[in-house]
């Protein structure tokens, strides 16, 4: 062999070693962080979002990319579904300058090749914060009334990315930050927290990181969230609880009945005052401005000693709009025989490592009959009868170890106070408060399916 060609067979070997090398770091260098829920359901599905990631992993001949899941890997970590906690232990585990974070959920669709191609235009040493961006038209209650259209905001269904020059800055300024008691909708604030607590990046909307799915170039999309496994949980086994109080059983009860109640196989109204032409059920308690909380025991107690041998009871206020079909759908994911509360989740106190989550009531609270048991048996009490209930709700359920399972389906607001963008992939459970709107209009436009037939009633 000629020393020329000696010398092409040496060259062409490191050429491939080298291309091999490229290969198997392809993926080393993104983290994913899958947001992820304390139910059989949703451990499922975060499984099979990594599947797909380890199939797509091996087809290309690369290294599998580091995965977690906040409900296995940071279940004991108090408010990491709020992603800010737990900054500073991804920083920690992973500090190589190259190292990208992609947040998501399970119902999350990620193509790696695309993924990595694009990545390949940023730096992550410098600071950097991708995803599909959300805007407020107008100021909203979820988001505390800032001002519109002045904060992007990403939609973690649809992933975002932040490289590790941001995530550390974001850990760092955590640490010392004086950070808001409530966490409410998880991916403004951490928008907000970036722009304004540590001076970091806005967010960049790269043409990749999709809404829904195009064709070519998305590496990341969610899909048309559709409450379905492909059953239904049987209407006669769901029991469905509203709060009411005299002065609203004209102006609200009739627009429950008007709308959803229709569709519920056992609907029971609770009030402070007996009505029979609603009917109601007076428990005994006198009507508060606000919290509730000793009717809401007072209402589990109730069901749990009439209602035990039902599946589901389904907790609402008077001004609750429901879709009862999309809710049947969603509840045969869940298994009835896990104690679980599902709804909308709001934290207190868990930035700081020493609140705890509640289930929002104005969205609607599921509980399975087992949760309701416990809850009663615990003999969880009120310091008020105007102490906030779900709140009360929540530090019981961690008091227990009952995990709050979030859907971003229910809403505690009104269909305006979400960005349009956000509820273009969605096919939404409930929405909360009739202020400034027509209910049965909204009810019409954004729950209303197809009736359920043999609906009977069992109020009383």
């Amino acid at each position: 062999m000629s020393l020329c060609t000696s010398a092409l067979a040496v060259f062409y070997h490191l050429l491939l070693a080298h291309l091999t090398l490229k290969q198997a770091n392809a993926t080393q260098d993104v983290v994913i962080v899958i947001l992820s829920e304390e139910s059989s359901y949703n451990r499922r599905a975060a499984e099979r979002l990594s599947e797909g990631i380890r199939r797509q992993a091996d087809e290309l001949n690369w290294t599998l990319p580091t995965i977690y899941s906040t409900a296995v890997d940071w279940v004991r970590v108090p408010g990491a579904w709020a992603i800010l906690p737990i900054l500073g232990r991804l920083a920690a585990a992973h500090s190589e300058p190259s190292t990208w974070f992609l947040f998501c959920e399970d119902s999350t669709s990620i193509h790696l090749n695309k993924l990595h191609n694009f990545l390949q235009s940023y730096n992550a040493s410098e600071e950097h914060f991708l995803g599909y961006q959300l805007w407020d038209v107008d100021p909203t209650i979820i988001h505390h009334f800032d001002e519109a259209r002045t904060l992007a905001y990403p939609d973690t269904a649809a992933g975002f990315i932040v490289s590790l020059a941001t995530v550390k800055k974001a850990a760092n300024a955590w640490i010392e930050a004086d950070v808001n008691d409530f966490v409410i909708d998880r991916q403004y604030e951490f928008a907000k927290f970036l722009l304004e607590a540590c001076k970091g990046p806005s967010l960049q909307h790269p043409k990749e990181m999709c809404l829904l799915k195009k064709e070519g170039s998305c590496a990341t999309w969610t899909e048309l969230k559709s409450p379905s496994c492909g059953g239904e949980e049987e209407a006669d086994q769901v029991v469905f609880a509203v709060k009411t109080c005299t002065k609203f059983h004209r102006e609200r009860v009739s627009v429950v009945k008007a709308t959803w109640y229709r569709d519920a196989s056992t609907a029971l109204f609770f009030s402070d005052s007996r009505d029979e032409s609603i009917p109601t059920i007076d428990l005994g308690v006198n009507n508060t401005e606000r919290g509730h909380c000793t009717k809401t025991m007072r209402i589990l107690d109730y069901i749990d000693k009439s209602y035990s041998a039902k599946k589901w009871l389904v907790l609402a206020d008077d001004d609750t709009l429901l879709s009862v079909r999309r809710l049947l759908k969603f509840l045969s994911c869940f298994r009835a025989d896990e104690t679980v509360v599902v709804g909308e989740r709001y934290g207190f106190g868990v930035l700081s490592g020493h609140g705890y989550n509640y289930p929002t009531g104005g969205s609607g609270i599921v509980f399975s009959m087992s949760a309701v048991r416990e809850i009663v048996k615990s003999g969880c009490s009120c310091p008020s009868d105007e102490s906030p209930d779900d709140m009360m709700i929540g530090i019981c359920l961690q008091r227990l170890g009952i995990p709050i399972i979030h859907s971003s389906l229910f809403h505690q607001a009104r269909p305006l106070d979400y960005s349009a963008d956000l509820l273009a992939h969605q096919r939404p459970i409930s929405f909360h408060k009739f202020w400034m709107l027509d209910p049965v209009h909204a009810y019409e436009r954004w729950l209303k399916d197809g009736e359920i037939k043999q609906r009977l009633h069992n109020e009383l």
